[in-house]
């Protein structure tokens, strides 16, 4: 009986656009939809609705990523140890409870909860997908799929603000919870027909000593020192790009130009979408450096 061979892609290279791969990569996609789009529609929410001032406006917006901060690390830690399907799965299913919880946020406070809750279940999530799809692309393949993974956050950053804000000052709030939540359902949906590969399992751990009671060990198990500066670098340029998407629904209005919201966002996509595929190529062919110096280097930096 023949061996069945694995599927090649055209110059004998092995595809990246699998069953699972475009079930992840679509799934990525409508979560980031909703995510986009209340980050640029809770601050003109809480201050249209809630009578909330800019600066809380701002903290209804920014308080998301509190919330992904306090699951991400142990995302990561037990995302081998619990399963990644499993926690893929079990994050949106939050997901969606979270957003359902959008119709009951009739305060500033219940709000700023709300806002907590969804991003520890997108920290949850996020962090799972972004680790587990890199099992699903071929070795000599991961940066270019990677790249391909990474546009559905992209297209998301166009596409979210260009349904949220519309719908926001249209049919209003309740309509747009209505869709996070279907998104957040559709999404849902996907992930059950999700197939995560099993990681191998790791080398047994030498027992700790019984008297041994140093937090040295635990904070080493979340933190590589070695990603420190990696790190850093993605902390400063992630801190100037959100402070521009937290307030770019504010500042237009200011201006009288209120209709640019969504331009922007769709012409900042646009730009990531022509950059996307021959970086992944490049990254694979030249190594980091080829990709990070002129990148970090850039007038837009």
């Amino acid at each position: 009986m023949p061996t069945p061979r694995t599927p090649r892609a055209r110059g004998g290279q092995p595809p990246i656009w699998t069953r699972d791969f475009t079930l992840a990569t679509s799934t990525n996609l409508l979560l980031a939809m909703v995510f986009m789009a209340s980050i640029v529609t809770m601050a003109p929410y809480a201050v249209r609705e809630l009578g909330a001032t800019e600066p809380q406006a701002g903290a209804v917006a920014s308080i998301f990523v509190v919330g992904a901060l306090l699951t991400r690390p142990f995302a990561g830690r037990y995302l081998d140890v619990l399963g990644r399907r499993r926690i893929v799965v079990v994050g949106i299913g939050l997901q969606v409870g979270a957003l359902a919880l959008y119709f009951l946020a009739d305060t500033l406070a219940l709000l700023l909860v709300v806002r907590v809750l969804h991003g520890m279940a997108f920290g949850l999530v996020n962090t799972a997908m972004a680790a587990s799809v890199i099992s699903l692309l071929p070795p000599r393949r991961r940066s270019e799929g990677t790249g391909y993974f990474g546009m559905s956050g992209v297209i998301a950053g166009a596409v979210g603000p260009l349904y949220g804000v519309p719908v926001l000052m249209g049919p209003g709030p309740q309509v747009l919870f209505a869709v996070f939540t279907g998104l957040a359902v559709l999404a849902f949906s996907l992930s059950l027909l999700l197939r995560l590969p099993s990681p191998a399992a790791p080398a047994p751990r030498p027992r700790p000593r019984a008297r041994r009671r140093s937090v040295g060990p635990v904070l080493r198990s979340l933190l590589e020192p070695t990603v420190i500066p990696v790190a850093s670098v993605m902390l400063v340029a992630g801190a100037a790009f959100s402070s521009v998407i937290t307030y770019m629904s504010l500042y237009t209005p200011s201006l009288g130009m209120e209709e640019m919201t969504t331009v922007f966002f769709v012409v900042y996509s646009a730009s990531v979408l022509l950059v996307r595929p021959f970086a992944g190529r490049l990254h694979d062919s030249r190594g980091d450096n080829t990709i990070i110096y002129p990148s970090r280097c850039s007038p837009s930096r």
